[in-house]
């Protein structure tokens, strides 16, 4: 399946509703240049797929139902200048806030951020976890403690659940090692639902209901993990909508991608 066809789920910097999609859009210099006084903008987390999301389950081309994705996130952070080996920024917003990834997205609307418009050669964001003290409305009481939370049913209606309390940083440098402009198409933070499910291999697993945690099937939440790392993609949004729609997430489209 290439990369253009592939279902994702997206986190959003975006003045719109999300998924994990991060989008930069309604970006409005402050007074002066733009460079030196930067954007304001929303941050916004999404969850999509092609040819569209239901709020109830999104089903894969593998026939695995997701019924409820959600990920507790921090610690956005625009890495300005062309050398990432060194190059630091502060951060967009500090966070910690829970998306719904299949439904409305950031629980309680958009964030507002800034960013410099200078260059950028990576995004960077962390993993976080709440207690059941600090959960939004609208969050499910099993996310307390966890990062991410995911329940659906395999293809011969087996049931999962997957639960995550990693707080490691995701990062998503350019493309080619060079940089991306923040400004002007917005960026979207796309993550591959499909890479991400299959790398579970839910089939090679006889439980029922299939549990997998820190202490259960722990082999397959560290792959897990990777699969949220590395299927990170970073798109831009062309008509500033806040969504990612067939023609954006494409290869062509892509600014920067995660990885190891």
């Amino acid at each position: 399946m290439s990369r253009d066809t592939r279902r994702h789920a997206v986190m959003v910097l975006a003045s719109a509703s999300l998924m994990i999609a991060f989008s930069l859009s309604s970006c409005v210099p402050r007074a002066g240049t733009d460079v030196g006084n930067g954007f304001t903008s929303k941050l916004n987390m999404q969850g999509y797929q092609r040819p569209a999301v239901s709020a109830l389950s999104v089903q894969l081309g593998s026939g695995v139902s997701v019924d409820g994705f959600w990920v507790t996130s921090a610690n956005y952070q625009f890495q300005s200048g062309s050398d990432c080996a060194t190059a630091t920024g502060p951060v967009a917003f500090a966070g910690p806030v829970v998306a719904d990834l299949i439904g409305a997205g950031f629980l309680g609307g958009p964030r507002e951020i800034h960013t410099s418009g200078a260059p950028t050669c990576a995004l960077e964001w962390s993993l976080s976890t709440l207690d059941a003290t600090s959960l939004p409305s609208g969050a499910p009481a099993e996310l307390a403690g966890s990062s991410v939370l995911l329940r659906g049913r395999r293809s011969d209606g087996v049931a999962f659940v997957v639960r995550s309390t990693s707080t490691s940083a995701i990062r998503i440098d350019a493309d080619g090692g060079g940089t991306f402009a923040l400004g002007s198409a917005a960026p979207i933070v796309g993550i591959d639902l499909e890479q991400v499910v299959n790398s579970l291999q839910l089939d090679s697993l006889s439980d029922n209901p299939i549990i997998i945690d820190d202490t259960h099937n722990a082999d397959h939440l560290r792959d897990f993990e990777s699969a949220i790392r590395d299927s990170s993609t970073l798109f831009g949004d062309n008509d500033n909508d806040g969504l990612l729609n067939p023609t954006e997430a494409t290869s062509s489209n892509e600014l920067g991608h995660g990885g190891p």
